[in-house]
């Protein structure tokens, strides 16, 4: 099993390919990471290039983190509270479609 620091590290890399843009603000997008805060908040600081971190988990809760950088009271507002979110988030992120997650 990767320790979060070891996951951190492995976001740098990927960064570009999970890269986002939301109003002007630079963010990485990831799914059922893991420890969201620990390791949003870790990446935030080893890359100050970044706004912010989103994390879908698989049962399509959203984890958002900043360290002070972007209000994201701001982003939860628009992306949260209606019942079709995911293609919100898809739509506003530009990502791809939402995967399937293996039920338990």
């Amino acid at each position: 099993m990767l320790s979060n620091k070891e996951k951190v590290y492995l976001l740098k890399l990927a960064r570009r390919s999970i890269e986002r843009v939301f109003e002007g603000k630079k963010g990485i997008l990831t799914y059922s990471i893991g420890n969201a805060s620990i390791i949003g908040n870790g990446f935030l600081r080893a890359n100050p290039e970044y706004d912010f971190f989103l994390d879908i988990n698989s049962k399509k809760n959203i984890s958002v983190r900043a360290d002070n950088r972007y209000d994201v009271a701001k982003m939860a507002k628009k992306l949260g509270g209606s019942k079709n979110s995911m293609k919100d988030i898809e739509k506003l992120l530009g990502g791809g479609k939402m995967p399937s997650f293996p039920k338990r």
